[in-house]
């Protein structure tokens, strides 16, 4: 039991990208929004607008790296 229990805490369940992915999805958001807001002459309502799909995206991801680190955990 003290051996599983040991494997079990020296494995890392949550995956990386799953961390990151909130903070990098409103960045590259915001990038992106800024350039096709800039595009179509109002570059504030497109970095608000990529923000917010960015956000989206990231909540996304970080609801599949908690169902992989579920996943990982069961095995």
């Amino acid at each position: 039991m003290t051996e599983q229990r040991a494997r079990l805490s020296r494995q890392k369940f949550f995956p990386v990208w799953g961390v990151a992915a909130l903070p990098a999805g409103v960045i590259i958001g915001v990038i992106f929004g800024i350039i096709f807001g800039a595009f179509f002459g109002v570059p504030g309502i497109g970095a608000s607008v990529g923000a917010a799909i960015g956000l989206s995206v990231g909540i996304a991801l970080l609801a599949a790296a908690i169902v992989t680190a579920a996943n990982r955990a069961k095995k």
